[in-house]
């Protein structure tokens, strides 16, 4: 009887082994350091040939390569690099202490050999060289001007995603990337005004190779190397790195769980959201790069002429101080820079400082709503707390949230997963499991809890306020074709049936071989 009950433990063991989900990474011991940051490069097919794309990979101190764990995919913004990106953001002890794989990889930098010019520009000395960038949400969109005849064309606008020439000065300082001249046929644009300098055709600002299928193939590469769990890939990032996040919460919902980005939104040329996973967002009153909800770049006037906001808002009243037209821009002198000057701007786009169309964000989180909403999915609004609200004017709220499942097991679950969040994280959170959470914060173009120059204040810095924020959210999220909480249940179920199927297969061939014996 002690060798079959042996016998059955180790059948039970193996039984549950093979009904984990896991990808080909886990069981297979990795030579990477943990802790560490490691440069990687991946090959994969793109519509130019075949591509390498760098990015970097942390492992957590506790990763080991017999327990799935989750990872998030953390995308750098506009004139920095992964490298960057990774030291900025904050993840580590967040990552460290949730056992977490992070991975940071790298938009394309096609725009090598034109940059002999950028390098001396002293605006942008600092930044990577050459600039990285994702192809997301319109950024890749060609674009006639919007101007006819000096007279502004209204009927136009619905299709442009920038102010693409103003008496024929550039205001969006975008290098010229050579996918976009090879899969678009175009030519560089150059200004006598701005000698050594080679610009994209207007409107692109970016790259044009497919960086969707380039996290596709990311994905799978990554899941050959290290234990993921499949269900758990979650994406952030800032900027046009909130962009590419984006871009992948809508395009790759199959693959990722959540979403959670800062200063970030579409394009006016970008497609419309098709599906959707859970979102976080969170920004700036004072953002003049990407405006939350108003024309801190560019605003025009009914004649047709431009005025240009200086970038800063009196928060109280509504009114945006205006930086006098400069000779040969194009710009006008404006007596005040208006909220809504067009019937375009009154319900859904703003312009940037650099002269870009931009979702505002109540409109983006509508149309995210929209193709999210199931009839599992409560709009209600209320308040989503976190520790750190009122600081910086840091405030969040809960804009839909998922229906309650009826399982009795599920709902021990989600009560269980609850209590571990209000302890491991200091959130408040209840057991409600919200799908889109929108956040404010008094703060420019940066992650929030930074000051105006983008550095981590010391508290946040120390405690990583936005990595703990964010996982806070993503972690309550996992891909499937259930919820989360019900799949745990079932799979617990399936599991405690197996048990139990097995210990009475046990006790019956016991009983057998005990029968036989006498």
């Amino acid at each position: 009887p002690r060798c079959v009950w042996l016998l059955c433990l180790v059948f039970d063991v193996a039984i549950l082994a093979r009904g984990r989900e896991e990808g080909q990474g886990c069981r297979k011991w990795s030579l990477l350091p943990r802790r560490t940051l490691i440069p990687q490069h991946l090959t994969w097919e793109s519509r130019l040939g075949v591509r390498r794309r760098k990015y970097f990979i942390r492992l957590p101190a506790r990763y080991s390569p017999s327990s799935v764990h989750s990872m998030v995919i953390d995308f750098h913004s506009y004139y920095y690099n992964a490298r960057y990106e990774a030291s900025w953001s904050n993840w580590y002890e967040v990552a460290d202490k949730n056992n977490i794989i992070m991975v940071y990889p790298e938009g394309a930098d096609d725009n090598v050999g034109r940059f002999e010019g950028w390098r001396r520009h002293p605006e942008y000395k600092e930044f990577a060289q050459p600039m990285p960038s994702w192809n997301a949400l319109g950024s890749s969109s060609k674009h006639q001007p919007h101007r006819t005849s000096g007279i502004l064309n209204r009927t136009m606008f619905p299709n442009r995603d920038c102010v693409s020439s103003l008496n024929g000065t550039w205001e969006g300082l975008y290098p010229c990337y050579k996918s976009c001249l090879e899969l678009h046929n175009l030519e560089c644009q150059k200004f006598d005004n701005l000698p050594g300098y080679e610009f994209n055709p207007p409107c692109i600002s970016s790259s044009c190779y497919n960086d969707t299928r380039m996290i596709i193939s990311l994905i799978e590469h990554l899941h050959t190397k290290v234990c993921v769990d499949h269900r758990r890939i979650y994406a952030t990032g800032q900027s046009a790195g909130g962009m590419m996040a984006l871009m992948v919460g809508t395009k790759l919902s199959n693959l990722f769980a959540a979403t959670v980005v800062s200063s970030a939104a579409p394009l006016l040329a970008a497609e419309q959201f098709n599906a959707t996973v859970p979102l976080l967002v969170a920004r700036g009153l004072r953002d003049g790069t990407i405006p939350a909800e108003k024309p801190l770049g560019y605003a025009p006037n009914p004649d047709g002429t431009w005025c240009k906001c200086n970038g800063t808002v009196d928060i109280d009243n509504g009114k945006y101080p205006i930086e006098p037209g400069r000779n040969g821009t194009g710009l006008s002198p404006c007596p005040a820079c208006p909220d809504a000057p067009h019937d375009f701007l009154k319900g859904r786009y703003a312009i940037s400082g650099d002269g870009y169309f931009y979702r505002l964000n109540q409109d983006m989180l509508q149309d995210w709503l929209e193709a999210l909403q199931n009839e599992n999915i409560n709009l209600t609004r209320q308040r989503y707390k976190t520790p750190y609200d009122g600081i910086g004017l840091w405030t969040c709220e809960s804009l839909a949230t998922q229906k309650s499942s009826r399982n009795w097991l599920s709902w021990i679950i989600s009560s269980v997963k609850a209590w571990q969040t209000t302890e491991k994280y200091k959130t408040s959170t209840t057991s409600q499991k919200h799908m889109v959470v929108s956040c404010y914060f008094d703060g420019k173009h940066c992650y929030p809890f930074q000051d105006d120059d983008c550095n981590w204040k010391d508290d946040a810095l120390k405690d990583s306020y936005w990595a703990t924020v964010s996982w806070a959210f993503m972690q309550a999220h996992s891909n499937g074709d259930l919820s989360d909480v019900d799949a745990d249940a079932k799979k617990l179920f399936s599991q405690a049936t197996t048990h139990l199927g097995l210990i009475l297969i046990s006790v019956a061939l016991a009983a057998v071989f005990y029968y036989i014996k006498r």
